[in-house]
């Protein structure tokens, strides 16, 4: 032990004095200042400073004197000592806390920019938007109806770190969507559909009530008021639950009279009435619902058809049905990837679609053998209307009825026999060639 004490001495001994730095000292105020700021300092909110020299930002984080007043009686201990003469009462400390921070500059006053409420409205509202800039000369006052701003940067804390790399691998996760997979892709959708649902839900449930609730008493009653609110953080835009909205007793006769909320109640019956009236059934409703969830699968390029995954996206070897699409030909997959069953199946339904296409060309556009008729149709179809007039000529002249059956014969057979006569003397002047096959005659030849 006493060797230890002793090698401690000399590792001492050989620092030299200088290079010990003192500790720096912090600064009370803003100690205090920080205190302030933080998750259990003064209530605070963000607001628009309006006409301040030297500011950097417009957005500014207020506190009010009154909240400022309350937080010190509650931290008595937070206090420095020695800001004020001995014997000084709570309040006169406060006082002189608020002018310690000023003379610092590290708080500000500053007042509201709007000094009278707005129309509709009895009081002035507790947390005011817009703020403007109070002049040099008249900092370092002190009173519990001020409004006062931190005029310094508060430093990054280290959840800000984690905040920026976190967006950056939401970025990056965003950007590799595409290639996720199918599971993930259809969970992020529903999730973000029924966060988007929910919202528009509260926000139409808060427009339901305070209509019901103004119609029947003269005053509406919004529920989760800070819901939308720009002036709050994440944290406090559900609470408080609900809130009684205040009405000016002056515009109260014309905002609030009872003529005005009947006609209110009575428009809304009857409009509410006409719709459930001429408005889908259940089917409809059903179906309708429906084929938008498929319009926004398929605006997501996610259709269910377009992920025939094999062995349920494993690729494990799965036997599929083959292109040609005949009945029980199969070929057995070696494992692959997503995209490579997609792309398969993509070449596969493409080949589909060229068969079909050239089916439909061949059946806007038949081949010759099926629209020109054969020469024993055409030869028939000469020997029919021969047979017709020499009929019709020999009825004319009386003749009996197997004298026109032996005239109609007769016809017949001479334009069969001329037809057979002419191919002859064809046949005699040219020779056929070896493999020709038959020749269609057109009508006109006839």
């Amino acid at each position: 032990m006493d060797q230890l004490q002793q090698l401690q001495t000399q590792l001492n001994s050989l620092v030299k004095p200088e290079d010990k730095k003192p500790k720096k000292k912090l600064d009370p105020a803003r100690v205090l200042a920080d205190e302030l700021r933080g998750k259990r300092g003064v209530e605070s909110r963000i607001g628009v400073l309006a006409g301040a020299p030297g500011v950097d930002a417009d957005r500014v984080e207020y506190f009010r004197g009154k909240d400022f007043a309350a937080w010190l009686r509650e931290h008595p201990d937070k206090i420095i000592p020695g800001t004020c003469a001995a014997g000084a009462t709570q309040e006169q400390e406060i006082q002189g806390m608020m002018q310690l921070l000023q003379r610092k500059k590290l708080v500000r006053r500053t007042e509201r920019l709007y000094k009278k409420p707005k129309p509709g409205r009895k009081r002035l509202t507790k947390w005011p938007r817009k703020l403007e800039h109070v002049p040099e000369n008249e900092q370092g006052s002190w009173s519990e109806d001020y409004f006062y701003y931190f005029a310094y940067e508060q430093p990054s804390s280290p959840w800000v770190m984690v905040g920026a790399l976190a967006l950056a691998i939401g970025v990056v996760l965003l950007c590799l969507f595409p290639l996720a997979p199918y599971k993930i892709k259809i969970a992020v959708v529903y999730i973000s559909v029924t966060l988007l649902g929910v919202l528009f839900g509260l926000i139409l449930l808060r427009a339901v009530v305070a209509g019901i609730t103004w119609a029947a008493a003269g005053r509406c009653i919004w529920l989760l008021p800070n819901m939308l609110s720009e002036t709050v953080g994440i944290d406090e835009a559900f609470w408080p639950l609900w809130e009684l909205e205040e009405v000016d007793e002056s515009w109260r006769w014309y905002s609030s009279h009872v003529a005005y909320r009947a006609a209110f109640a009575l428009t809304t019956g009857v409009t509410l009435y006409g719709l459930a009236q001429v408005g889908p059934g259940t089917g409809e409703l059903t179906a309708g619902a429906k084929a938008t969830h498929d319009q926004i699968l398929e605006w997501f390029n996610l259709q269910e058809s377009q992920f025939q995954r094999l062995g349920n996206g494993t690729g494990n070897g799965t036997s599929v049905t083959s292109s040609d699409d005949r009945p029980g030909a199969t070929m057995q997959q070696n494992p692959m990837t997503n995209t490579d069953q997609r792309s398969a199946q993509g070449i596969a339904q493409m080949a589909k679609m060229r068969a079909a296409a050239e089916a439909a060309a061949a059946a806007a556009n038949p081949p010759l053998d099926e629209v020109l008729p054969t020469f024993e149709e055409i030869l028939e179809e000469e020997a029919a209307e021969a047979a017709a007039e020499a009929g019709a000529a020999a009825r004319a002249a009386g003749a009996t009825e197997q004298e026109i059956s032996d005239a109609q014969e007769f016809a017949a057979a001479a334009v069969r026999n001329r037809a057979t006569d002419r191919d002859t003397d064809k046949a005699e002047t040219e020779e056929p060639q070896e493999g020709e096959g038959h020749t269609q005659v057109p009508r006109e030849e006839l």
